[in-house]
């Protein structure tokens, strides 16, 4: 049922991103004039998401370095996913990319951008992430929480919309790509 729904609200904000959009610059100009920018609509969907499950709402703001910040204007909207396997283990994993000087990002759960620039769903989002990360696949996908990060930065500041999700990862975990890794 939750899969079924989120194929529904994936077919309803694609439905906004017609082919005749990319046939016609007038046109394509047009509809983002009414509906808004791929990246606008990703936002929207992931704020549908928290209305149809009454889902929680998390928000964190983080003052980052220069580096980091320039980072952060790559992609405005994200997923995390808790996934875990039929041991019913977690999979967590170590980045040590700067968020300032005297701080990394550390333990973090299974996550990334939404490709808003391919026109990915958050769904083929969540499966090309678990894919790449763990080399898993997806049997069971239900939306958790609403996530919003403020990355700070001088005067300047840029925020990003996420839905966090619980999954069941099947198949034999690959190598992860990093390098601390850990199943609890």
């Amino acid at each position: 049922m939750i899969m079924r729904r989120t194929q529904q609200m994936n077919a309803q904000a694609q439905a906004k991103q017609t082919p005749a959009a990319t046939a016609r610059p007038e046109l394509s100009s047009l509809l983002a004039r009414v509906y808004g920018t791929t990246a606008q609509r990703t936002v929207d969907l992931i704020h549908r998401y928290a209305d149809l499950y009454s889902l929680p709402s998390f928000e964190k703001e983080w003052p980052v370095d220069p580096q980091f910040f320039a980072h952060c204007t790559k992609a405005i909207s994200f997923v995390v996913i808790a996934l875990y396997d039929s041991k019913r283990e977690f999979f967590l994993v170590y980045s040590s990319s700067q968020l300032s000087a005297n701080e990394v990002v550390g333990w973090r759960l299974i996550g990334g951008p939404i490709q808003d620039y391919k026109r990915e769903t958050i769904e083929e989002a969540v499966n090309r992430i678990v894919k790449s990360e763990v080399g898993m696949e997806v049997a069971e996908l239900e939306p958790i929480a609403t996530v919003r990060q403020l990355f700070r930065w001088g005067g300047n500041s840029i925020e990003h919309y996420g839905l966090a999700f619980i999954a069941r990862a099947v198949g034999e975990l690959k190598t992860p790509r990093y390098k601390e890794f850990k199943a609890l």
